[in-house]
């Protein structure tokens, strides 16, 4: 870190760069030329090396000269951006970007926009990698994700569990039971969420099957539990879905709730602390109320598709 070299001695030093003569710099800079000499010289000095060459009749960047500008070129750059980004925080702020895996249950998603606002959002369907990225580059400040999140540097907290339902044709010969095994859909061929999008749902779902006793599963992947309803419908496998995935109905599509009692999905706030904002501080503290006042109770019994 070089803490003595100031903006305003890089904006000298470009200056400089740009007219290649001391008195229009200094003109430019409503500075008088000794003072602007005075300055670089006492820079050169800090820095260690020229950054012009000098003689009475002309002046000249060095090789070190020319890449310190450019350099410099950038920082100021920045530094104007910076100013102007505060600016227009301070007259409006920039709304909060929210990402939400399309494998939530869409109740929480509609609770949250149903809220008071606390603050201008802006809301993004996603994956659960996509927003995990976001929110570690600070481009997003909360997401709506499937819990188990291996990302310790964010913040995870707990808004729903909702059990898993088997989608199966409504020409199945089990599609009319009241519940049924995994195992008795051994030969089936699966449709799970695509492992690149939703890492942990994949896996989680892949180890219960095994558990099961269905070791060598024929699986197709997909983005959304939407896609596998539709794949669903037209015949070509059967799917894990959330049990909330009974909405909207789709033709030719029974949810079909399954005896194993512990495949469910936990769904989370998620957020940078990082990235921390009074607008962000605020939203939370409302979704959290909000989904603790109205979104449990909705969860309790989802029906059941014919």
């Amino acid at each position: 870190m070089y803490p003595g070299v100031e903006l305003r001695l890089l904006r000298y030093v470009v200056v400089v760069s740009e007219e290649l003569h001391f008195r229009r710099a200094a003109e430019r800079l409503h500075l008088s030329q000794p003072s602007l000499s005075k300055q670089i010289l006492q820079l050169e000095d800090f820095l260690g090396f020229k950054l012009f060459d000098r003689t009475k009749q002309s002046v000249a960047l060095t090789p070190a000269g020319h890449r310190f500008v450019a350099e410099a070129r950038k920082a100021l750059h920045y530094s104007d951006r910076a100013v102007e980004a505060g600016k227009r925080a301070h007259e409006k702020p920039e709304p909060l970007l929210i990402g939400y895996c399309s494998y939530i249950n869409l109740q929480t998603l509609s609770a949250l926009r149903r809220m008071k606002a606390v603050a201008e959002t802006i809301y993004r369907s996603s994956s659960n990698s996509e927003i995990v990225s976001k929110l570690l580059a600070h481009e997003w400040q909360v997401g709506l994700v499937l819990l188990p999140i291996s990302e310790p540097t964010l913040a995870f907290r707990p808004v729903s569990t909702e059990p898993l339902a088997v989608a199966l044709p409504g020409s199945h010969s089990l599609a009319q039971q009241s519940t049924v095994r995994l195992i008795d859909l051994a030969a089936e061929h699966w449709i799970l969420p695509q492992k690149r999008a939703n890492p942990q749902l994949h896996d989680l779902l892949l180890a219960h099957l095994r558990l099961s006793g269905i070791v060598s599963a024929t699986a197709e992947e997909v983005l959304t539990p939407y896609d596998a309803l539709h794949l669903v419908s037209e015949t070509l496998g059967v799917a894990i879905v959330p049990s909330s995935a009974a909405y909207p109905h789709i033709e030719g599509v029974s949810l079909v709730p399954l005896t194993e009692p512990n495949l469910k999905m936990e769904t989370a706030l998620a957020w940078n602390p990082e990235n921390m904002s009074e607008a962000l501080r605020l939203y939370l503290a409302a979704a959290l109320e909000t989904l603790e006042d109205y979104l449990r109770p909705s969860l309790r019994k989802p029906p059941r598709s014919a």
